[in-house]
Parts: C-alpha cells; structure tokens; sequence
C-alpha cells in the first residue's frame, strides 16, 4: 500500500471514526508486576542472568511437541501444526518450520532474553509498566525491519551455514554426518539457529512472532504463537502472530509483523504492533476465525480506518475467488 494511498485513507476517516476500545481485555493482563519487580532486585549481569535462567528452568517441556508451524510440502485444508497454535515455551528442542523454503529454526541460546531484561533492568521501569511496547522495540533492536517486501532470508542463511555451520555444530556439540559436511547438513536439514538472522533486517513474522513468544512467556504473559492466514489491505497471506490470554480467558491479538503505522501531523512516524481484543466467549463462537477493524495511528490516538482484517487461525481463508495458498508463511 502506497504512502499516498494511507495519507488518503487517513484524511478521509479521522474525522468520523471512533476510538478503537480493547474493552474486552483485563488491563491487568498488561503488567507483568511480579517480572519487573524480581527485576529490580537484580544488581549485576550475573544476577540477571541467573533470574532469567529461573524463570526459562521452570518452564515444561512437552516431549510430545517436536514441530510448530507449517511444514512444507503440505496440500491440505489445513496444514499447520497443533491446529495453528503453541502456548508453551519454544524449547531448543521444538523446531519451529516455515515452509516458504522447506527450513526451519530452533532457539538455541538465551542471549536475547538476557539482553531483553538487562535492557529493562537498566531502565529501571515502575512495577505497574506495561513491558508490550519494549516487546517491539527490542525485536526491531534484535532483528531490524525489513525495509522492503524482499524474502531476503534464503540468502542470508545460506550465507550464515557457508561462514559458522562447523563452529555453530561444534558449540553446541551437534554430531556431523561425514558424509555431509556441516555446511551442506545445516542446508539441508534447514535446521537454523533463529540468531542467524539477528541484525539482518530480514526476519519476518515466523521469526518475529517465535521470539515476542518467548520473550512475553518469561515476562508472565500467558501467550501464544499463531499460525494461520490474514486478510488485510485486500490482500491475503499465510501469517504468523501471537496472542495474549488474560484471568478472565479474554484474547489480545498482537501482530509484531503486519503492523500499523503511526503518523505525526500527517507525516509517518513510526511502526507499532498491531492490537485488537476479543472475549473468549466472541473467540469460541467464531472458531478462530477472527474479524477485527484495521486502524492507524494519528498524533498519538487510534484513529479508524475503512477496512477490517481477517486473522483465520490454523486455518486458510477464502476471499472471492481468492485463496492462500495454506502451508506458506510470509
């Protein structure tokens, strides 16, 4: 969609469009007091350390679940794994695929989460702050984003398998096929640690949403990873999110990758997430197929826009004569 297109759409609707409302949504399920606040007792890298190391120790490991996602080469009704949803935390052990190249990824290293929370320790946020918006901030930090429409990632992993693929294996003690080699076992397994696309500006919503996942399970949100097909803009395409749970069982969608824009008098500002709630009884009654109004940012307020978006969860949508192909995820 062009700048002009938006601006368009913007000077038409922000006279007549109300404020979008997440009326459905316990404000409480936005803090994360208790996270923030063993934060605070931490006065060294090694203590952050080792308080985040507390939090992921606790977390089960589902031996049952070995694959999230789309696998590739899938041509059902629906392809995605777990019926398009994992609430768990994305354990080494979980292979997260992304069938847009046939590879997948798993999250090896805790590095992100330390930095994640030495980045808020150094802030030194009250204990009522809401963490969502440093959950953007620091992917884009970790990640970079995409500065175009380009499906760069391909490249860069093949690239990052030429140059680290023995040194990767040999960390983290990973046997080597012989036969292989560790440049060719790492591309043809497509089994990538997902920090390989770190500061690429390649990542997009599969590695985005894996990453906000984990990060948000150690904060104390009840969260989820999505996957599934989004309608948005007049367009259609396989898509990953996340979600957030709140006491009452009440749903926040969170888009940290089909996002919206903010503008300043007119002039674009800046990206922010996506955000829109549901009650659980609307999210049981429309069975993952959700309906939402699209939205941008004016000067700081929710400003309506004309269209809505469509997240279809696990599931591929139909548009007209239109439809997804459902085991590709952007």
């Amino acid at each position: 969609m062009s700048q002009e297109t938006i601006k368009s759409t913007i000077q038409s609707n922000e006279k007549n469009n109300p404020k979008i409302s997440n009326q459905f949504f316990s404000k409480d399920a936005y803090k994360c007091n208790s996270f923030l606040s063993g934060l605070k007792k931490c006065n060294s890298n090694e203590d952050i350390i080792n308080f985040v190391d507390s939090i992921v120790n606790g977390f089960p490991l589902d031996e049952n679940v070995k694959q999230i996602g789309a696998p590739s080469g899938l041509f059902v009704q629906s392809p995605y794994l777990n019926d398009g949803k994992y609430s768990g935390f994305i354990h080494p052990s979980i292979k997260i695929l992304n069938a847009t190249a046939g590879f997948g990824y798993r999250i090896y290293d805790r590095d992100y989460l330390y930095a994640f929370a030495y980045g808020l320790r150094k802030l030194d946020l009250p204990e009522e702050t809401n963490i969502l918006p440093y959950v953007m901030k620091y992917l884009n930090s970790y990640f970079g984003f995409p500065k175009d429409k380009i499906d760069r990632r391909e490249d860069v992993l093949y690239n990052f398998a030429v140059a680290y693929a023995e040194d990767f294996y040999k960390k983290y003690n990973i046997p080597v096929d012989k036969a292989m080699g560790a440049i060719d076992q790492m591309q043809i397994l497509g089994d990538f640690p997902l920090s390989a696309l770190k500061g690429t500006y390649s990542a997009q919503c599969v590695e985005r949403s894996a990453l906000a996942h984990n990060i948000m399970k150690l904060c104390g949100y009840n969260s989820s990873i999505m996957y599934g097909d989004c309608a948005s803009f007049g367009t259609i395409e396989s898509h990953c999110w996340n979600s957030i749970c709140d006491k009452f069982g009440n749903i926040l969608i969170i888009d940290f990758s089909n996002t919206v824009y903010s503008y300043k008098n007119g002039q674009f500002f800046k990206r922010e997430p996506y955000a829109c709630a549901i009650s659980g009884d609307d999210y049981l009654m429309q069975d993952g197929l959700l309906e939402f109004p699209d939205y941008h940012y004016e000067n700081g307020k929710r400003v309506r826009d004309s269209k809505n978006r469509k997240y279809a969860v696990g599931k591929t949508i139909n548009l007209q004569e239109d439809v997804t192909n459902g085991n590709k995820l952007i």
